[in-house]
């Protein structure tokens, strides 16, 4: 996990975990029934341990990578303690379906939202999108950095995986969807920036 920490911000703090952010908006921490992983990579998938009564929904082919054998330099953050407490798991796989013609699945929530398979960072990374009052918001996690051009594009492609190409013409191509990656700065997700 060392290795991560020199290659990415993630935070430490706990006053930042998904916890205390949920009792932060007002909730009860027992109120999350439900949680839609991208992939499970450490800083994706550690704040599991502080829900275990929730239900975990991840593509197959993702919790196949994470309890299997390990192949790829990046499975070296999948840190099995972090699934220890997951009582249910909702695992699915890739289907015909589409999501603005992009291969997706649907899942079973209201408002709409799918999971589409991005795979590439890890074995079954996906994307998540959820309807909105007026468009949707499309999560592509670590699949690419559509707002970074800066750092070289064989580098995006070496860690990040193939879709960073994929998802720059994706967010030109339909401007009422919100695409975001994950490890963005801060201030994009400040009211009134992005809506």
């Amino acid at each position: 996990m060392n290795l991560f920490r020199v290659i990415t911000r993630v935070s430490f703090d706990p006053q930042e975990s998904a916890f205390i952010q949920v009792q932060k908006l007002g909730y009860f921490p027992e109120d999350v029934r439900h949680i839609i992983l991208t992939h499970m990579h450490f800083d994706h998938c550690g704040g599991l341990l502080d829900f275990p009564w929730a239900k975990v929904h991840v593509h197959r082919r993702e919790y196949e990578s994470f309890t299997k054998e390990k192949h790829r330099w990046t499975d070296l953050a999948y840190i099995p303690r972090h699934i220890s407490k997951v009582r249910q798991w909702q695992l699915y796989d890739t289907k015909d379906e589409l999501w603005y013609g992009l291969r997706a699945i649907r899942l079973p929530f209201t408002p709409e939202m799918w999971l589409v398979p991005l795979h590439g960072h890890s074995w079954g990374h996906c994307g998540v999108a959820v309807k909105l009052e007026k468009g949707w918001f499309f999560n592509a996690a670590d699949a690419g950095a559509v707002y970074n051009n800066t750092t070289p594009a064989w580098l995006i492609k070496l860690v990040l995986g193939p879709h960073d190409a994929l998802l720059r013409q994706f967010m030109n191509d339909h401007p009422d969807v919100i695409l975001s990656n994950s490890h963005m700065f801060p201030e994009w997700f400040i009211p009134g920036v992005w809506q």
